[in-house]
């Protein structure tokens, strides 16, 4: 009998995440279980699982409320835009600065996709302590002071929606997170169910790591917090692990696919200059006479400078947001062609990048930095000295996708088939 009731009327909470992801649907079970009489280990207490259901309640009839007008507007005539799909130049890399005026906001590489999005809602991913947190603020500070960590703002938002995962209400941090090691791999069970990429989710993870790293030495006083920060930094290396393997699973299918299909060649990466170059040497024309240029048209031209240096001369993204207005003006003449060095850079921290450009190129980019870049220019924003520049008057930090859309877009105004040609073609494959 005791054997039976051992075996027979104990569930373990982690047999019940894994068989049911959802998270209101594996709180049902649990409250139906434990009113049945049987004992669920590690699981939630009733009162935190109401509380969490009544917030989501709330949350869920407020979101309702603000989405849903009370008179649905007359139909119109125009078109609506596909989502995920930019309808204008300056909806590119000119969000980055808009979305917030602090300067540690980071632009994301791309747009998720919208089945992400619509499942990391839905499973209350996005869920965050509200700004204010003290605890949020010092680690804020802590990575662009100390760390000098400039754009770490989306570090912090990753390890505050898995903090508010963890505590489910509540509004300052409860340093009992540390303990709480099957509420950390519930949220990392719910990333995969979302469809995040292993990459996302190694991200959420280191960042994580160093949430805590920062919490044990605010604490170096505390002997026993900081034994378990220590204990919790372990575990997170444990659950790494197969996330890493998975990662570098996806990586190699990545580099296999591109070796099958074979590498873009150097043509293919000159077609995109190509399909846009004459409305290019239009606005340069426009320029030299000083005629009127909308914005949006300065940002093409911009766009067209970055993708000279990508696809012209196979730069990396790193490399062109880092070119500064010095460097530039210190150009030199050799043998016709212009010559300068790129210091700053993600790609390495030890070489500097040197370009020769023809002097056709190189007049476009002195026609942008006569032209374009000082209509950029806010006198309440740092520049950084750097030559490239968004709407906004910040350093650019979107390279991998700005170059694409001119070309695109002149594609869209001439023949279909160079829209498919430039379309097929990425930056990634034309590394």
């Amino acid at each position: 009998m005791k054997t039976w009731t051992r075996t027979q009327r104990n569930w373990d909470y982690m047999d019940l995440r894994s068989m049911i992801p959802d998270q209101v649907s594996r709180w049902t079970v649990v409250r139906n279980l434990r009113e049945r009489g049987f004992f669920v280990s590690g699981a939630p207490s009733d009162q935190d699982i109401e509380e969490a259901a009544a917030i989501q309640e709330d949350a869920t009839r407020a979101t309702v409320s603000t989405t849903t007008p009370p008179n649905p507007p007359t139909p119109t005539t125009e078109a609506v835009p596909a989502v995920g799909k930019s309808t204008g130049a300056s909806e590119s890399s000119e969000s980055d600065g808009v979305d917030s005026g602090d300067s540690t906001w980071q632009n994301p590489s791309g747009p998720e996709p919208y089945g992400v999005q619509v499942n990391m809602q839905k499973l209350g991913l996005y869920d965050k302590f509200p700004a204010e947190t003290r605890v949020r603020q010092q680690f804020k500070a802590h990575l662009s002071t100390e760390l000098d960590i400039p754009n770490c703002q989306q570090e912090v938002d990753n390890v505050s929606r898995m903090l508010r995962y963890i505590q489910l209400t509540g509004n300052d941090v409860d340093m009992g997170f540390l303990l709480k090691s099957t509420e950390t791999r519930d949220f990392i069970q719910a990333l995969r169910n979302a469809n995040l990429k292993p990459a996302t989710i190694l991200n959420y993870i280191k960042n994580m790591i160093r949430f805590v790293s920062f919490l044990s030495i605010r604490e170096l006083g505390d002997k026993k917090f900081k034994s378990d920060c220590s204990g919790y930094i372990q575990f997170l290396n444990v659950i790494r692990k197969p996330v890493a393997k998975s990662h570098s699973k996806t990586v190699c299918s990545t580099r296999y696919h591109c070796y099958i299909q074979g590498q873009k060649t150097l043509g293919d990466c000159r077609a995109i200059l190509r399909v846009c170059k004459k409305d290019m040497l239009g606005l340069f024309a426009r320029y030299q006479q000083k005629d009127y240029v909308a914005t949006d048209e300065n940002t093409l031209f911009r766009y067209y400078c970055e993708a000279i240096f990508v696809f012209g001369h196979f730069q990396r993204p790193g490399a062109v947001e880092g070119l500064t207005v010095i460097e530039w003006l210190d150009k030199k003449h050799v043998n016709g062609r212009v010559c300068f060095g790129i210091s700053e850079h993600k790609t390495s921290a030890t070489q500097v990048v040197t370009v020769a450009m023809n002097m056709e190129d190189a007049a476009m980019l002195d026609a942008y930095f006569e032209y374009v870049r000082p209509t950029c220019l806010k006198e309440d924003v740092d520049d950084k000295g750097k030559l490239f520049l968004n709407s906004t008057g910040r350093p650019i930090s979107s390279v991998s996708n700005d170059p694409l859309s001119c070309p695109l877009q002149a594609a869209n105004r001439h023949q279909p088939g160079d829209q498919a040609s430039v379309g097929n073609l990425s930056f990634h494959n034309a590394k």
